[in-house]
């Protein structure tokens, strides 16, 4: 669903009463609402990318606002390539030497990480996140790696047609709820030249699901905090 589609979801929950608010304004609490999506979700995504060239970079789409972590598609298996393990009834075994050997690399590894010899990977956002992509930047190749996988934290574009069930159900729900704030508050206004109306309930029951579809991406969003902390 695109910004209109959503528009008209929007005055199909309030028939057979029409809104007294205009299009315009339905559209902008969209925007918002994409907006607020955008500053405090981690909907988690994976993009798949090409090693890039060295003095280059990789240039990820526009639904890409943060790069969590980056993973290479070559890893280096030393061991397994060159001690073959054997398997008995179903038991994975190795001799004496490929155990010494395995503690030896798995030391090395090790030994890499504290020399900053292994992969390191920046992320750079986009100034301008609805035009231009952001970019990844990489240092200290892995010998033999052609593909990246990146997990990434989903961005809402202004023009995306959102078919992820997840996505829309929640910007479906919080753009509703932002209408029955703003609805609620006009219907409010006009008690005051004698109009009876519900809009301190209407007022009401938006502020509280707003309040509520907040808090579940505050919880949703709580793994990414974890792994930065880690």
């Amino acid at each position: 669903m695109n910004r209109i589609d959503i528009t008209e979801w929007i005055k199909i929950q309030f028939k057979p009463l029409i809104l007294s608010i205009p299009d315009d304004v339905i559209d902008q609490k969209i925007k918002d609402a994409i907006r607020y999506w955008n500053t405090h979700s981690a909907f988690k995504i994976i993009v798949m990318a090409d090693m890039p060239a060295p003095n280059s970079s990789v240039s990820m789409p526009t639904s890409v606002k943060t790069v969590s972590e980056v993973i290479p598609n070559a890893l280096e298996s030393v061991v397994l390539d060159q001690f073959p393990f054997w398997s008995f009834f179903g038991n994975v075994n190795s001799g004496t030497f490929v155990q010494d050997y395995t503690e030896l690399f798995e030391g090395y590894k090790s030994y890499k990480k504290y020399y900053s010899s292994e992969m390191a990977w920046t992320w750079v956002r986009s100034t301008d996140s609805e035009d231009v992509d952001g970019k990844l930047y990489i240092t200290r190749y892995p010998a033999g790696a052609t593909k990246l996988a990146c997990m990434c934290l989903k961005r809402i574009t202004l023009n995306e047609d959102v078919k992820d069930e997840h996505i829309l159900d929640w910007l479906l729900n919080y753009t509703l709820a932002l209408i029955k704030i703003i609805e609620g508050n006009v219907l409010r206004k006009g008690q005051l030249i004698g109009i009876k109306d519900d809009g301190n309930n209407l007022l009401s029951e938006g502020a509280k699901e707003k309040e509520q579809l907040e808090e579940t991406l505050r919880k949703e969003g709580r793994w990414f905090i974890m792994a930065k902390v880690l």
